[in-house]
């Protein structure tokens, strides 16, 4: 989870346990309710998230507001979306897999980024956090997840297919290698933590337990809201507040 704030940590295990607890005792709720729920959440949280990364980039690296210094953050950043788009255009499967690739590692690393530990082990926990979050949003509901990716891609994944027949299994593994590097990160390290130990494994399990309980699409909703989302919202805050100090 984010840098540790009280008040949305309450707010994200309440969230959390209520869609839990709806998808289990009323299912037929949590299915009429599921598209507007994330159509809610994207909107308000999810879209303007990062709406402002323009305004960050630019106090950051100390750009200006003339064509010029804009154009050395607008330039890069729709190039990438270009290059992007044409890579998925050519090749769909290819386009899904850079994509999931760099989602991997930027739900790791928004997530992660506040720990006080070797640069190196860092990222290796970044590519942890975003393989077992990726790893539960695709393999633990695969009824979901796969279509959707059978239609970006133009291929068929679920007839026959090994990964389909161990999808339950391979999203275990992604918590499990999650939990062993963490466990591992945090005794070595446990004079350097800034965060609980305590604090870091309850959060994995409260996530492993949203995907692993909740409707699937409510799961995704109330993750990429409430940790990712409002996480990085917190960091903006704190960000200009410190600003506003100089």
């Amino acid at each position: 989870m984010r840098h540790r704030s009280p008040p949305l940590d309450i707010l994200t295990i309440t969230v959390s346990l209520t869609a839990i607890l709806i998808s289990i005792f009323r299912p037929d709720v949590a299915e009429a309710s599921k598209y507007y729920i994330f159509a809610t959440v994207m909107l308000l949280v999810g879209i303007p998230h990062g709406a402002v990364d323009h305004i960050i980039s630019g106090k950051m690296y100390d750009l200006s507001d003339r064509f010029y210094d804009q154009l050395k953050f607008y330039l890069p950043y729709l190039t990438l979306i270009l290059l992007m788009g044409i890579t998925w255009y050519i090749s769909p499967i290819t386009g899904f897999i850079l994509f999931l690739l760099c989602t991997i590692y930027h739900f790791g690393q928004a997530d992660f980024i506040h720990l006080n530990m070797p640069t190196a082990l860092k990222n290796g926990l970044y590519i942890s956090r975003g393989l077992m979050i990726m790893g539960l949003v695709i393999f633990v509901t695969p009824s979901v997840s796969f279509p959707i990716m059978e239609s970006i891609m133009n291929i068929d994944i679920t007839v026959g297919s090994l990964i389909n027949q161990y999808s339950l299994e391979i999203a275990l593994a992604t918590m499990s290698q999650h939990f062993l590097l963490l466990a591992i990160a945090t005794y070595k390290f446990r004079e350097n933590l800034n965060t609980s130990s305590w604090y870091l494994f309850g959060d994995v399990t409260l996530i492993g337990t949203l995907f692993w309980l909740a409707e699937p699409i409510i799961a995704f909703a109330v993750y990429f809201g409430f940790w990712h989302s409002l996480g990085h919202v917190k960091e903006l805050k704190d960000f200009f507040s410190n600003q506003n100090k100089y």
